[in-house]
């Protein structure tokens, strides 16, 4: 019976060898016997897995469009003040008024006396009379309205000599020097709004007295009289 069994498995077919699969990660032996050496295996998504050179290739373009859009961006991130719109200057800009220099008190006298001697030659030059119906006389008259409309009520020079040439008009000369008497009077508003933009300036307190039976005001700066009044 040994012998039976040992002419059985003598007999039994050897199964064929197979070669054993490398796993991946493994070295796997060439044929000559020498190691190779591993390799990744490739990946299913081509998508997730681009070339060296294709990415930087798009890593640059990205950066140069960034670049690109970021130059009017930082423009329009830095808005002009309201101020600096509308007027073309910084916020900090002086405005006229403050640009200019305190006048002298001299400049505001003489300004005034000024205005005192073109209305008196005014009066003269184109008035038959120089008292109007109500027993006032027409400088007086004059000097009131304009100094108290203008010089301090602030109002516009053009309207208040428009206004004194009808109230005037009945007594005037000749009707062709009207336009000539209209321009007259329009000249001493003008000194008039000069003086009221020179008080501004000064800073005292100048103001004007009609005490006693003056055709002219006198002047006063802090209440102290500067200039008389005149006949």
């Amino acid at each position: 019976m040994g012998c039976g069994s040992s002419k059985q498995q003598d007999m039994e077919p050897t199964p064929p060898s197979v070669p054993l699969k490398s796993r991946p990660g493994t070295r796997a032996q060439s044929r000559g016997g020498e190691p190779q050496r591993r390799t990744a295996p490739p990946s299913k998504n081509p998508s997730t897995a681009p070339s060296r050179r294709g990415h930087e290739g798009r890593g640059t373009r990205t950066g140069t469009h960034s670049r690109k859009g970021s130059t009017p961006g930082s423009r329009r991130s830095q808005p002009r003040s309201a101020a600096t719109r509308s007027t073309g200057k910084s916020s900090s800009a002086l405005s006229p008024l403050e640009e200019q220099p305190v006048p002298e008190d001299r400049v505001i006298t003489n300004e005034t006396t000024t205005l005192s001697t073109f209305i008196s030659l005014h009066c003269k030059e184109f008035y038959r009379t120089q008292i109007d119906n109500g027993g006032q006389p027409i400088r007086k008259r004059m000097a009131r309205v304009i100094i108290s409309k203008i010089i301090e009520g602030n109002g516009n020079e053009r309207t208040v000599a428009n206004e004194l040439a009808r109230e005037f008009q009945p007594y005037a000369k000749s009707p062709a020097d009207e336009k000539k008497r209209a321009d007259n009077i329009l000249s001493h508003c003008e000194i008039a709004a000069n003086i009221a933009s020179l008080i501004r300036r000064h800073g005292a307190d100048w103001t004007f007295s009609w005490d006693g039976e003056v055709e002219f005001p006198s002047l006063m700066k802090d209440r102290v009289p500067v200039r008389p009044g005149g006949f």
